[in-house]
């Protein structure tokens, strides 16, 4: 007798290869006289769940293959940014093992000319890292002579400068001869607005946020942000900020206004050309006076006004000791340069008590945070507290129109 079967309609009837079909097809074929599936069909589904399965590993397989390609790619485009994530990291035998590794890597780029394809992309999409300029609008003349400021010469009296809150134990630092008063400043208006140039680490993101703001609500003047995370004075080969200000103060027109906050990263030993420094010594200090002041007067040199913003405490006593130690030379420093602006915003972080708070008041009495949790950095709002003083400071001194 003919042996007639019956396929049973289905949605798991999945063909896997021609001639082959799935477990659940198997299950489904019936024989019509004995009701037994057939030898044939069995073997055969049994034949389609194993190449299912080979075909499943095959497939993980390549796709892992794929992303390792492309992981191994991206590597060799961008070796020029391992060789400097390694020489970034703390003096060490890790450090040293890091940086040969990349240099090894970045030898092998070079020499399949991936560094070559690396620049031609760059080229294309015309990444660059360089300062911002201002637009046309910022292009007005001045509607007034402003006098250049005269860079002072390193003072060299016996006075020592008064200790920032809380008590400083550096070394005693000289304050120098009085100063002569400040250079005028030119008059601001709507049709001839005020440059303002916000520079930083990660501190200055929010504030320069907070600028473009003030300029769209008041109209007296343009600004620009420019931040390195993770950036500060103590790492040049990290980010060179001195060569970016004397970049920035290049530009035509020249930034007018120049807000500086930065320094939280600088909790950090520093290199130079005699050997490495460590954080917090003598030496140490005595080499980021000369940092702060060099960066003082690339904006002094071209006419520039500047808004230094001090450190505010640190939740770790060791942060908060290294930020006083800053902020005091910052400060001495500043008192030589009549177009430097320091402003101390320590106090306007600490409870009533003088210690570390996470939580203040506001304005209306609400308790609101304004450190984030790691203890270093400012919330969102309290960056505007700091910008709206800096601001007042600016709107003072340059006397801006009444809105």
């Amino acid at each position: 007798m003919a042996r007639v079967t019956r396929i049973e309609p289905t949605t798991d009837l999945r063909p896997m290869g021609e001639g082959t079909y799935t477990r659940a097809h198997a299950e489904r074929t019936t024989d019509i006289i004995g009701g037994d599936v057939s030898i044939h069909q069995r073997d055969t589904a049994r034949l389609g769940v194993i190449a299912m399965r080979h075909r499943t590993v095959g497939d993980a397989w390549r796709i892992f293959a794929a992303v390792a390609l492309c992981l191994t790619v991206t590597l060799l485009l961008n070796t020029k940014s391992v060789v400097k994530v390694a020489d970034e990291q703390p003096d060490g035998p890790a450090r040293s093992i890091m940086l040969a590794s990349a240099r090894g890597l970045d030898a092998v780029a070079s020499t399949l000319r991936f560094d070559r394809m690396n620049a031609w992309i760059d080229g294309i999409l015309n990444r660059q890292d360089e300062a911002p300029t201002f637009g046309p609008i910022a292009a007005n003349p001045p509607a007034a002579t402003v006098a250049s400021p005269v860079v002072v010469a390193p003072p060299t009296d016996d006075r020592t400068a008064p200790a920032l809150e809380p008590a400083d134990t550096t070394t005693a630092l000289p304050l120098g001869p009085p100063l002569p008063p400040p250079p005028a400043l030119r008059a601001v208006t709507a049709a001839n607005p005020l440059r303002v140039y916000v520079a930083g680490d990660s501190f200055a993101t929010w504030m320069g946020y907070d600028f473009a703001d003030y300029a769209k609500r008041d109209g007296v003047l343009t600004s620009l942000l420019d931040f390195k995370i993770s950036s500060g004075l103590a790492r040049p080969d990290y980010f060179d900020w001195p060569a970016r200000l004397t970049q920035a103060m290049a530009n035509t027109p020249p930034p007018e206004a120049v807000v500086w906050f930065s320094g939280a990263n600088d909790y950090t030993d520093m290199r130079t050309d005699a050997g490495s420094l460590t954080r917090g010594t003598p030496e140490w200090l005595a080499e980021y006076r000369k940092r702060a002041g060099e960066v003082m007067d690339i904006v002094g040199k071209r006419g520039g006004q500047m808004y230094w913003v001090g450190q505010p405490i640190m939740r770790d006593k060791a942060r908060s000791k290294v930020a006083v130690d800053i902020n005091t030379v910052v400060a001495v420093e500043a008192l030589s340069r009549p177009w430097v602006h320091y402003l101390d915003i320590w106090a306007m972080f600490t409870d009533s008590n003088g210690s570390y708070a996470a939580f203040l008041p506001d304005a209306s009495g609400e308790l609101v945070r304004v450190r984030q949790e790691e203890g270093i950095h400012l919330t969102r709002s309290a960056t505007t507290w700091v910008s709206d003083r800096v601001y007042e400071a600016m709107r003072r001194d340059f006397k801006f129109p009444a809105p």
